[in-house]
């Protein structure tokens, strides 16, 4: 049908974040839940804006002085795709995601840190996926998520640990596998 639908969806992400050093670049497990709104443009295309809650982030490993753990970065994402469906079952996805970080915590032994002011505040990346509907309410939605860097404030430093000048480094990474729901028919 060319009726607007609407829908929930949710899953699982698998993130990292590059271009910080190896010790960090070690993926974590987070989650994203959210509502779809499906609207038709013609035939085969279809604009999909969603708004949900996405927790990206990465892992790090044990250093010399600390041990290891995940650094948590939630977002409100709002992911604003054009939609080509390729047959009754199989469509592609592809578009810009917006972030809005809520909050940012380094995680280790148990013990979480908030780290929100070293993270900017507003992310963009590209999303590309495919969706494939099960049946007419629920469908599978494999995505990835590739975000623009300058994520993170850095300092650099010189031998004596001088401040010697500021800088952005950092982008999101993340891959999504999670299923949908049409609430709409």
């Amino acid at each position: 049908g060319q009726e607007i639908q609407f829908g929930v969806k949710g899953g699982v992400n698998l993130a990292t974040v590059k271009y910080l050093n190896e010790d960090n670049s070690r993926a974590r497990i987070g989650w994203n839940a959210g509502a779809i709104v499906e609207l038709p443009v013609q035939e085969d295309l279809f604009i999909r804006p969603e708004i949900g809650y996405s927790s990206k982030g990465f892992g790090y490993s044990a250093t010399g002085t600390g041990r290891a753990g995940s650094v948590r970065l939630n977002y409100v994402a709002v992911p604003v795709l054009a939609g080509y469906r390729a047959n009754k079952n199989l469509s592609f996805l592809a578009g810009p995601e917006f972030g809005f970080l809520q909050k940012a915590a380094s995680i280790s032994q148990g013990i979480s840190s908030n780290i929100t002011n070293s993270f900017r505040k507003f992310d963009v990346g590209v999303d590309v996926g495919v969706t494939y509907s099960l049946n007419r309410y629920t469908g599978l939605d494999l995505r990835y998520n590739y975000g623009f860097k300058d994520l993170v404030n850095v300092g650099y430093t010189d031998a004596n640990d001088n401040l010697i000048g500021q800088g952005r480094t950092g982008a999101n990474r993340v891959f999504q596998i999670g299923i949908y729901y049409w609430l709409s028919q």
